[in-house]
């Protein structure tokens, strides 16, 4: 027992003594934190986040530099992100362009680091705007005077659309952008684009176009003037001129196709089973132009006469007589007159003046509309269509009401231009709109009252309304007036409404001398890229009229709002070009081209007059 309490004494001694020998470390907390991150090599805390006491005191770290400089032992590695090599060396480059003044580099091409920041220059500017304290002086390259002063000039000229100096006199640095005006040309050559107006003087026009060259189409002439005797045979109408008279080169054909289109409209044949004869003993059709029943000669011009129009007429079945005038441009009446030949040719014989001149207006009326359809320079050649409504106008329909229409075949009505014309018109397409013919009447009267001039001659008034009943029934002449009542407006001519006639080609073009005024104007005109010959005017102008035309104009007169563009054409082919609505002057110009599709009210050539 003994023993063991003895034993247990010593073990309590050596424990004892154990603990007071054991001391507790150092870096221990002696508050008792626990520290969770400390390095195994250091013992001290790696937490940087970590803010007690007891770690305080952090580890830096134990890393080991491979790229520490030789010379101030830094690192030189700049992606290494170690803490301990943070500080990194900045390289020991010795500048051998350091300023004087301010000791920063002066090489722009040097790339060190130590080099970045570079002097700039001590350039003390001599030339210093007081306003916005920059260089004046242009000459000055000094890189500290490279932002210039422009100048603090205020214009008193600016160009309200592009806002540069108007000024040509101004000779400021802010002003040498000048403004070059804002002009559109109205005249600008489609060849060069340069301005073609001679009377133009805006500076972006000063450079003129001169003109160009170009092959004009060939005009077709074929021109004459007769002064003794002419004849032609066209088909079966024989064509005689006697005395002076100027034909045109197509003469021929407009023969031609007013007989065709008179024959096609109508029904009728000039040459028929009938076979009336005629003094001639040819049984064809004469058509004589004579200078016999010419109107009084005008003297409106110096005492020289220039009237070319006289009398127009058919006689018997086989001929019609003209003058000069009348188988020029614009005019009808070789239709109208070759109309009385054809009814004579089916009858020998005329009737009341309102079934004659009926007969003959409204078959020209019929031609013309096919005319025109087949080619619109016809309207040109003869008349447009719709001028017989103006020319067979007729004023008081009250008047006409007040007789039966069988009254008007043996009397004279005043209230219409051209008197029984225009009734007989209107009785003509009343046939022909109701009944589906107006010439159906021709061969029954003519069965009916055979011409015999020895046994009495031409019917009788009443004979010629027996046979309209009999070709069309015994109300046609009562039932004139109730459909003309409703059909006023087929005959309404209104010149606001007028047709333009469209031209495009190439086309001569003559005056008109008649008891008005000499004149050589198109009116109601669409053209397209028209040609016109000048030198066939000039030569019916000189040779057959005896004319001065060295001082023609031309004036073209647009209802669309379109300036014209004019290409005037001397006789080599050469030409300028002229964009304006003034009168152009035409000497020493033999063609005119009417550039472009256009509506013109009137082109018009003046500037004729007798020598």
């Amino acid at each position: 027992m003994k023993k063991v309490l003895s034993l247990l004494l010593i073990i309590l001694t050596i424990l004892s003594v154990t603990a007071c020998v054991t001391e507790t470390p150092a870096d221990t907390p002696i508050d008792g934190h626990n520290c969770e991150s400390i390095c195994i090599e250091c013992n001290k805390c790696e937490n940087a986040a970590c803010t007690e006491d007891a770690c305080a005191e952090k580890c830096g770290g134990h890393h080991k530099c491979e790229s520490a400089c030789a010379e101030c032992n830094k690192c030189t590695d700049t992606t290494c992100t170690e803490d301990a090599c943070a500080d990194k060396c900045g390289g020991h480059h010795k500048c051998e362009s350091a300023c004087a003044e301010c000791n920063k580099c002066t090489n722009t091409a040097c790339t060190e680091d130590a080099c970045k920041n570079k002097c700039g220059g001590h350039h003390k500017c001599e030339s210093i705007c007081k306003e916005c304290k920059k260089c004046t002086d242009t000459a000055c390259t000094e890189e500290a005077c490279a932002d210039k002063c422009g100048g603090h000039h205020k214009c008193g000229s600016v160009c309200k659309e592009c806002k540069k100096c108007t000024d040509s006199a101004c000779k400021e640095d802010t002003c040498k952008d000048k403004c070059g005006g804002h002009h559109k040309c109205e005249s600008a050559c489609k060849e060069c684009k340069k301005c073609t107006d001679a009377a133009c003087t805006e500076k972006v026009c000063a450079d003129k176009c001169g003109g160009h060259k170009e092959e004009v189409p060939e005009f077709t002439s074929g021109d004459k003037i007769v002064k003794d005797k002419y004849e032609v045979t066209v088909g079966d109408i024989v064509f005689t001129v006697e005395g002076k008279a100027f034909l045109r080169g197509n003469i021929k054909d407009l023969i031609a196709v007013a007989v065709d289109t008179m024959e096609k409209v109508s029904g009728n044949k000039f040459i028929n089973s009938k076979n009336y004869s005629n003094p001639y003993n040819d049984n064809k059709v004469h058509l004589n132009v004579r200078r016999e029943g010419m109107y009084v000669e005008y003297d409106l011009y110096q005492g020289s006469s220039y009237n070319d129009y006289g009398s127009a007429y058919a006689g018997s079945p086989e001929h019609a007589v003209l003058t000069p005038g009348y188988i020029m441009d614009d005019d009808y009446t070789i239709i109208h007159e070759l109309s009385h030949v054809l009814m004579l040719k089916q009858t020998d014989t005329f009737y009341c003046q309102l079934l004659n001149e009926g007969y003959a207006e409204y078959t020209s009326y019929l031609a013309l509309q096919e005319l025109e359809k087949a080619d619109p320079a016809y309207r040109i050649h003869f008349k447009p269509s719709e001028y017989l409504l103006m020319n067979l106008e007729l004023y008081d329909y009250g008047e006409l009401y007040k007789h039966p229409i069988e009254y008007w075949f043996d009397n004279t009505f005043e209230y219409a231009s051209n008197n029984n014309y225009a009734v007989g018109f209107r009785f003509m397409w009343y046939l022909d709109t109701v009944y589906g013919s107006y010439t159906k009447w021709l061969d029954v009267i003519d069965s009916m009252y055979p011409y015999k001039p020895v046994e009495g001659g031409t019917p009788t008034t009443d004979q010629q309304v027996k046979a309209l009943k009999a070709a069309y029934g015994d109300d046609v002449m009562d039932g004139f007036y109730p459909w003309l009542k409703k059909n006023l407006d087929k005959f309404q001519y209104n010149y606001k409404d007028s047709k333009y006639t469209e031209l495009s080609g190439v086309m001569n073009i003559y005056p008109t001398f008649d008891a008005l005024e000499p004149r050589m104007v198109l009116e109601n005109i669409e053209y397209t890229d028209l040609y016109i010959n000048l030198e066939q005017a000039r030569y019916y102008l000189e040779e057959y009229m005896n004319f001065d035309s060295s001082n023609l104009l031309l004036k073209v007169s647009t209802s669309d709002g379109k300036v014209p563009t004019v290409n005037l054409y001397k006789a080599d082919g050469s030409f300028v070009t002229v964009k304006t609505n003034k009168p152009i002057s035409l000497e020493g110009i033999s063609y005119i081209k009417l550039v472009g599709t256009c509506k013109a009210a009137k082109i018009e050539i003046t500037g004729f007059s007798p020598r």
